[in-house]
C-alpha cells in the first residue's frame, strides 16, 4: 500500500493510498483524507471523517440538560419519600384515627366536636377537635380535624368529606325520605 501526501492551494494536506489484493476494481484501494494544518501552533488538526462524527456544543448542553433535568426528579421523588417516610414515624395520635370514629357513625350533626385520647394511655396528654359543617342539602359533611399535643400545639390536621344522608338536616332545600 502506498500513501501520497499533496498539500494544496489552501494550506492543507491531501492523502491518498492505493494498493493491496482484492481490494476495489483491479485491486486498487483509494480513499482521501483530508488534513489542514494550523501553521500557528505547528501541527495537523483532525481529518474531515473525524470532524463529521464529533458532538457540537449545542448537543453537548442538550444531553447536559436532559441529565440535570433526570436528576433533578429523581431527587425530588426521593426528598418527597422521605418526608412521607418521616411523617409514618410520628409517634403521637394522627386526625385520621379521629376521623376513622366519625365515619362509622350514621349521623353528623353541624358543629363543633372535641375530645381526648385517654383511653389511649400513651396519647393521654393530646387532645382533638373537629370542626363539621353540612356543605350540600344531601347530607355530605365537611370535617376539618385537629390533633393538639399537652403544650397546645397542633400535630396533626385531616379534613375530609364524608356523606350520611341520614344526618339531622337544618337546610332548606331537598331532603332523603325519612
Amino acid at each position: 500500500m502506498k500513501i501520497h501526501a499533496r498539500k494544496d492551494a489552501g494550506g492543507g494536506f491531501s492523502l491518498s493510498s492505493s494498493g493491496g489484493e482484492g481490494k476495489g476494481r483491479g485491486g486498487h484501494h483509494h480513499t482521501n483524507s483530508t488534513f489542514t494544518e494550523d501553521r500557528r501552533l505547528g501541527h495537523a488538526s483532525l481529518p474531515m471523517e473525524a470532524m463529521e462524527s464529533a458532538f457540537t456544543l449545542i448537543e453537548v448542553m442538550i444531553a447536559i440538560t436532559i441529565f440535570f433535568m433526570a436528576m433533578f426528579a429523581i431527587l425530588g421523588v426521593l426528598a418527597s419519600g422521605v418526608r412521607a417516610a418521616t411523617l409514618l414515624r410520628n409517634d403521637g395520635p394522627t386526625a385520621g384515627m379521629v376521623a376513622s370514629q366519625l365515619s362509622v357513625t350514621n349521623k353528623l350533626e353541624e358543629g363543633s366536636q372535641s375530645g381526648t385520647f385517654e383511653d389511649i394511655g400513651v396519647y393521654k396528654d393530646y387532645r382533638w377537635q373537629a370542626e363539621l359543617r353540612e356543605v350540600a342539602t344531601n347530607g355530605l359533611f365537611q370535617v376539618d380535624i385537629g390533633v393538639f399535643d399537652g403544650r397546645g400545639n397542633q400535630v396533626s390536621t385531616l379534613s375530609a368529606l364524608l356523606y350520611r344522608p341520614d344526618s339531622q338536616n337544618s337546610r332548606m332545600g331537598l331532603q332523603s325520605p325519612r
